[in-house]
């Protein structure tokens, strides 16, 4: 049938049209099936896509510092959002059968429906995958814990010393004051007084300072030395090739940000703080109010009158808030403003900077104000007698009969602090007549004589020959050197009496450390694993150094070597990061008793001569770093009385000088190749049978190892393998295909006890596992950039801690397979679990001992768990966590929750200081009622990102928190931040509802709450009751918060006594930030803009 009017070929058009159309519904009916396999296949290739954007982005951004580009951190959301809307699809494709075909009209019709949804996912997934990505991150600078503690100091309440003391307290705590100074001269005590005013100043409550980092400086400043120490006092691990960089990435994460002091000691002239990261703060920086878009003004019309009221408000606030306001800086809404006040500056932006220097030039060529230099200076007569009598033991016997040697000698030592407790402490438990000589000595010394013979007198004083050498050795080291190269230099040199072990080495040279800090000699450095020494009493020991043959040359240009008379009685050479005349470099030094030389050198990988060591067979020692050893293997050769021989950051360690170690050195206890370029170690190396500590750490290059070498180093104590390329065999291959070492070698060394190794996977590790037998182990499974974020660095190489990390990303991986590794949690203090596959619960699926040893658990990128603890049909108390300090938990997707209901003894999470919780979107809270009574040392919470996130307490049932025996108590919680929680109602929201959201109430207890940082969530209210318990807080942040009206109420004004800094920024309904009516009325309330300096 054909319409006469409408043309043929018009017809068949629309017949077609039709066609199509009604083929292409049906096909959505019929062909449903097909459509989702589609939409499921390009979703995987966007999933892979995307995680390799991710993986690009994060190590950009972690690891080199580079600020990716918005349309990626665009294009990644859109991608998760729109795989998180396939995942739904898919989940109710498979909830229902797949929606099969039959005759019902209903699933007919979801058929039709959900293969449009497919065709609509699948479409824009396509289009998010031709978008390109050729570039990802630009350069900003590399981007950017707490400060370590400053050293315990020795310090004795002198009057002469009092005024000095709270003289610099004030400078402290006097907020416009950016930049300190204190100078006087050597051996003032300038260090110890400042240590110990700013550790009383940090033992009140509130702390001070956030955070406190302490650097030497020195007559000759090493730039990176300098960035590194501030970099571990920042958790943060520097690796920046250039100073530059170094310095933006330290200035990034300082200016991140809390209240910051650094101290600079022994400053000898102008350092520029900018190239050592440090943010200084000019007057520029100092603004009293600053306005940014984002807040509303409210209506300032009466605002003059209301100044008297405000200054009572904050009346008596407390010596740190200083309180300013300007008439001329408050807006009147009339001219139409839209600005953010800013209450207070964090600090101005920059840290608060002390130096410490003998001369007082230095400190004004630093710019700092004549009235904010303190000199330190004498003692008076009275001090000097107290503080001798008190150190020599004798300060409660008035009748002792040197008593008054005591006083003489005091008298002598001119009021210097140093020689007073140096000399007293020399002299302790000594007799008479060496009482006497001292003091015949003193007499005819001068001012600045007195702290050298001071530090000789200790030094003959010392009772044992290895305690002497012992300090010249520290002496010969450097500022800050580490704990664990004086034990490898004590082994090599082999003067240890009763000495056998690398283990009894370390314990012995830690008593010997103790006596020579109990004698004055030497100093608690910055950390733990360091040591430091005055400089006066260093260069005392140098010229007692040199007196014993000991050459040192440290940061200075050695045109000249000593003449040949010298070198034949040196037993020891140091040269530290010295400028060498490569010319004149001579061809060998005749050297017949020289034990120790070490050699950093500080041009690019010098070339020394081939016969440089041929007479130098007694060396014990030999250490280079930096070097290019191309011709140094025949002389080499001839040192066959090594101990220890390092060869770190060489090139050219090819295999014919391994081989010359293997066959000649084997009296080798330690051998080093950390960062040096060599590939393969050789098989002679197997008659090394003496050796206790190999190093091969950074050895990038390195691949292979024979097999059965590390089972013949049948001495070996301590391996150190991170950051290599070895390929370790598996143990269940065919033998033909094993080429390289396989771990199970490790298990033949009966006297191993420290590992550090990078395992590339599971399947590398032996099949009987013996690591939990060791005193010391860091072992990373698998590969990840997550290490490289402060929180989850790995410890140092030194460090002696048991740390496990398993990162393996094999889906076939099944933790309850692994018996080994498992037996691993019963003794492990550092706990890193990254995409760990099959576990829900860590408690139950782990360890039912609850981790006993456990310290520091990081759980990043695993999907499957739940919780930490879910409660099992158990009828007795469970023990968990009962040392865990730290607790990380990062892009866990399933949370739910920390403990479900779960009886737990008072000994479980006990010692929790830290948690911090990001981007974990199914959690709905973080502790219930019935665990917040075991948290007695909770000091900090972070929480962040998480959607679902509605509280951080849950209360089991609704009388919790009515009865007041078990309302939530946080006895020592300092610290709380809260960021990106769209979901979040309060603290513990039992009196919250949806249009009335209130952070806290009178329900939860917090009285030592210094830090509040609130970031981007829809409260309405701070505080709702009668008793704000801010009494002690110190910083308040708040950011993005869209619901608040107002920041502080009267009471609220009034309990903040110890506030330093108050920061608002992008609250968009806000109007004031001081309510001065309890009852909310817009239309009268007045503003007043606070600025804190």
């Amino acid at each position: 049938m054909s319409i006469s009017f409408v043309p043929d070929f018009l017809q068949e058009r629309a017949f077609d049209a039709v066609a199509d159309f009604l083929r292409k519904k049906l096909g959505y009916v019929w062909d449903y099936e097909k459509r989702f396999e589609d939409v499921s296949k390009v979703v995987k290739d966007l999933k892979n896509d995307r995680d390799a954007v991710r993986d690009k982005a994060e190590e950009d951004e972690g690891r080199y510092g580079r600020a990716i580009y918005d349309n990626i951190v665009e294009w990644l959301a859109r991608v998760d959002e729109i795989v998180a809307e396939y995942e739904k699809f898919k989940e109710d494709h498979e909830k229902n059968a797949g929606y099969a075909l039959d005759f019902s009209f209903q699933n007919l019709d979801i058929r039709y429906k959900r293969s449009e949804r497919a065709e609509d996912i699948k479409e824009r997934v396509n289009e998010l995958q031709n978008e390109k990505h050729d570039t990802i991150s630009r350069w900003q600078g590399p981007p950017s814990s707490m400060g370590f503690a400053l050293p315990t100091v020795e310090y004795e309440e002198l009057d002469s010393r009092k005024q000095k003391m709270e003289d610099i307290k004030k400078a402290l705590e006097d907020s416009n004051a950016t930049m300190i100074g204190v100078h006087g001269l050597p051996g003032m005590g300038k260090t110890t007084l400042v240590i110990e005013t700013i550790n009383r100043v940090q033992n009140q409550e509130p702390m001070l300072f956030d955070l406190v980092i302490m650097a030497n400086v020195t007559k000759t400043p090493d730039i990176r030395k300098i960035q590194g120490q501030i970099a571990d006092m920042l958790g943060m691990t520097l690796q920046e090739e250039s100073e530059y960089a170094r310095a933006i990435r330290i200035r990034e994460k300082l200016k991140k940000g809390k209240n910051t002091l650094v101290i600079l000691d022994d400053m000898y002239a102008k350092v520029d703080l900018d190239v050592l990261g440090i943010p200084s703060q000019s007057g520029d920086d100092k603004k009293n109010l600053i306005h940014k878009p984002g807040i509303k003004s409210s209506d300032l019309s009466g605002a003059a009158q209301t100044m008297t009221e405000t200054k009572d408000i904050i009346a008596g606030a407390g010596q740190n808030l200083t309180r300013q306001i300007d008439e001329e800086k408050i807006e009147d809404a009339s001219i139409g403003s839209s600005k953010v006040v800013k209450a207070a500056q964090e600090n101005q932006k920059g840290c608060k900077v002390l130096l410490i220097s003998e001369a007082k030039r230095v400190l004004s060529q630093m710019d700092v104000k004549p009235n904010l230099m303190i000199s330190v200076d004498t003692i008076n007569l009275d001090d000097a007698k107290k503080l001798f009598t008190k150190k020599v033991g004798i300060a409660d016997d008035k009748n002792s009969d040197l008593e008054s040697l005591a006083i003489e000698i005091a008298k002598k030592c001119h009021g210097l602090p140093m020689s007073i407790v140096t000399t007293a402490k020399a002299l302790k438990n000594q007799g008479r007549p060496v009482w006497e000589g001292t003091l015949k000595t003193l007499e005819r010394k001068k001012l600045t004589g007195t702290p050298e013979y001071s530090t000789k007198l200790s030094y003959q004083l010392l009772e044992k020959e290895e305690l002497k050498l012992m300090f010249l050795l520290c002496a010969c080291m450097g500022q800050d050197a580490f704990v664990s190269d004086l034990v490898r230099l004590c082994i090599g040199f082999g003067f240890l009496e009763g000495v056998y072990t690398a283990r009894e080495a370390r314990d012995q040279v830690q008593m010997l450390l103790m006596h020579l800090k109990e004698s004055g000699l030497l100093s608690d450095s910055y950390s733990n694993d360091r040591f430091t020494m005055q400089n006066l009493i260093r260069n005392a020991a140098l010229l007692i150094a040199s007196e014993n043959n000991l050459f040192v040359l440290a940061k200075r240009k050695l045109d000249e070597w000593p003449d040949d008379d010298k070198l034949r009685r040196y037993i020891a050479i140091f040269l530290h990061h010295c400028d060498v005349n490569t010319e004149e470099f001579p061809q060998s030094l005749n050297c017949p008793k020289l034990k120790v030389f070490h050699f950093h050198n500080n041009h690019q990988h010098f070339k020394m001569p081939k016969d440089f060591f041929q007479k130098m067979k007694e060396l014990r020692v030999l250490v280079l770093i930096g070097i290019d050893l191309s011709e140094l293997s025949s002389s080499m050769a001839c040192l066959k009385k090594l101990r220890k021989l390092c060869l770190e950051q060489c090139i050219n360690l090819d295999k014919d000088i391994c081989i010359i170690i293997g066959k000649l050195m084997k009296n080798l206890r330690i051998l080093s190749f950390s960062g040096s370029d060599i590939e393969s170690l050789p098989n002679e190396l197997k008659h090394l049978s003496k050796l206790q500590i190999l190093d091969l750490s950074n050895c990038s290059k390195l691949k292979s190892i024979p097999p059965s070498l590390i089972s013949t180093l049948t001495s070996l104590e301590e391996l150190y393998m991170r950051n290599t390329s070895v390929e370790w065999s598996i143990d269940n291959r065919q033998k033909s295909e094993n080429k390289n070492a396989s771990l199970s070698e490790l298990g033949h060394l009966n006297q191993i006890t420290n590992v550090d190794l990078q395992i590339p996977s599971v399947a590398h590790l032996p099949e009987n596992l013996f690591f939990d037998k060791m005193y010391s182990y860091k072992i990373v499974i698998g590969s990840s950039s997550t290490h490289l974020e402060p929180d989850f660095k790995i410890p140092e190489k030194y460090q002696l801690v048991r740390y496990l990390a398993i990162q393996d990303k094999d889906v076939a991986f099944d933790i309850h397979s692994q018996k080994g590794i498992k037996m691993l949690f019963e003794r492990v203090e550092n706990l890193f679990l990254e995409e760990l596959n099959g576990v829900q619960d860590i408690f139950y699926a782990l360890n039912l001992k609850g981790f006993p040893c456990l310290k520091t658990l990081s759980i990043v990128s695993t999907s499957s768990i739940r919780y930490l603890i879910n409660p099992r049909q158990r009828k007795h108390h469970e023990k968990a966590f009962p040392k865990l300090e730290t607790l990380h938990l990062y892009k866990l997707n399933n949370m739910e929750q920390l403990c479900s209901r779960v009886s737990l003894s008072s000994s479980s999470f006990c010692k929790l200081k830290v948690v911090k919780i990001k981007l974990c979107g199914l959690l709905k809270n973080v502790f219930l009622t019935s665990t917040v009574k075991l948290l007695v040392a909770l000091e900090t919470i972070q929480v962040s990102e998480c959607d679902s996130l509605k509280e951080i307490v849950f209360a089991e049932e609704a009388q919790d928190t009515a009865d007041e025996s078990k309302r939530p108590v946080f006895q020592q919680l300092r610290t709380l931040t809260l960021k990106s929680l769209p979901a979040f109602h309060g603290f513990c929201c039992i009196s919250s509802t949806e249009h009335q959201k209130i952070l806290f109430d009178e329900q939860v207890e917090f009285s030592k709450l210094e830090r509040l940082e609130l970031s981007c969530i829809q409260i309405h209210r701070i505080w709702s009751g009668q008793n704000p318990p801010f009494k002690k807080l110190v910083h308040l942040e708040v950011n993005g918060c869209g619901n608040l009206k107002s920041l502080l109420t009267l009471s609220m004004a009034r309990s903040m006594e110890n506030l330093q800094g108050l920061s608002v920024s992008e609250c968009d309904k806000m109007g004031h930030i001081f309510l001065f009516s309890e009852i909310s009325n817009d239309s009268e309330n007045k503003v007043c803009n606070l600025a804190i300096d």
